[in-house]
């Protein structure tokens, strides 16, 4: 690979390749290197079955939902409008979490932002639509199937989120039997932050892109979210990950596993550095199989991807954005 850089490098430093080899007639770069990249990296059992069982995962997910559509979209008169909030919200045992502040509706604007487990009312406090005769008829009609706060949590979304185009093409058994770079189509839109030093790896080096920066990337992938988008999101980011639930809920998919750094995993136990690595690779192989656009970052991690995506699909598979600085082009 490094010896196809220079290569390459030094052929357009050669002023015979602009002048006498025609437009058509010249190989780009992410072609050249998606070529070597494909021929190097070949996906084992190993990777392509986690892999499959994180697909899987997002893909039960959404028909969870679109259960959940069917099932009221004749009933969408159980989405009430409501007012602004007049108390201050609160949940897990009547704990506050506004701290001090005793406004309701600066402390619904606080809380608009951040995502608290278990407490599906504070996922949207500023929501203008009361769900909980959605909830009623959810429970009526699956007895027993989800806990009461996952009820809560599916009829909000429907009142609250527009129907998902996100959807599996095939089955799920399809998913368990895919190999290598088998492609799969579930209509995702994939990004990938590269923050560098933050909270989660504050010994970096280098930093790719602020926190106050993923804002814009935010307010871009917010489109596709009300369009009906579901978005799968890699990140060195803990943080950012965590941001990301709070805004787009059940429509963001992440893996929980502990997000490493290979570069510093090399001191520490080889079980660590074994499921880190495998960890770090499924999302990879993810970003090149399995997102319809994918926005990447300033990072051979999601070029590779894309890189590799191109060569597989002749870059005909979805637009691919770049995020840095705050913006997305």
């Amino acid at each position: 690979m490094r010896t196809n850089h220079v290569i390459w490098h030094e052929t357009l430093k050669n002023h015979n390749y602009d002048s006498m080899i025609p437009a058509w007639g010249r190989i780009h770069t992410s072609l050249l290197m998606g070529e070597g990249w494909v021929r190097l990296m070949k996906p084992t059992a190993l990777l392509r079955t986690s892999l499959n069982k994180a697909l899987i995962h997002i893909a039960e997910q959404i028909q969870e939902e679109a259960e959940v559509y069917k099932t009221l979209q004749n009933y969408s008169s159980c989405c009430k409008k409501r007012g602004h909030p007049t108390t201050v919200p609160v949940c897990a045992g009547n704990q506050t979490y506004c701290g001090k502040e005793k406004n309701p509706q600066i402390c619904c604007d606080k809380l608009k932002m951040k995502m608290f487990p278990g407490c599906p009312e504070l996922r949207d406090p500023c929501a203008s639509l009361d769900s909980r005769a959605c909830s009623t008829r959810l429970s009526k009609t699956f007895p027993n199937r989800w806990d009461n706060t996952r009820v809560q949590m599916l009829a909000h979304n429907f009142c609250t989120m527009p129907p998902s185009v996100s959807k599996l093409s095939g089955t799920i058994e399809s998913l368990r039997n895919k190999k290598g770079f088998d492609m799969t189509d579930m209509n995702l839109m994939c990004a990938h932050i590269r923050l560098g030093q933050s909270k989660t790896f504050p010994f970096e080096n280098f930093q790719f892109n602020h926190e106050a920066d993923i804002k814009g990337l935010w307010g871009f992938l917010r489109s596709y979210a009300q369009k009906g988008y579901h978005i799968y999101l890699a990140a060195d980011s803990q943080e950012a990950k965590d941001e990301a639930k709070g805004i787009f809920g059940d429509r963001l998919h992440v893996m929980e596993e502990k997000i490493v750094h290979i570069d510093h995993e090399r001191n520490g136990k080889a079980e660590d550095a074994k499921a880190g690595l495998l960890f770090t690779l499924t999302e990879q192989l993810l970003l090149t199989t399995a997102c319809q656009e994918i926005v990447r970052s300033h990072s051979g991690f999601s070029l590779r991807a894309v890189e590799i995506r191109k060569k597989l699909n002749g870059g005909d598979r979805g637009r691919v954005y770049r995020f840095q600085g705050g913006y997305v082009q």
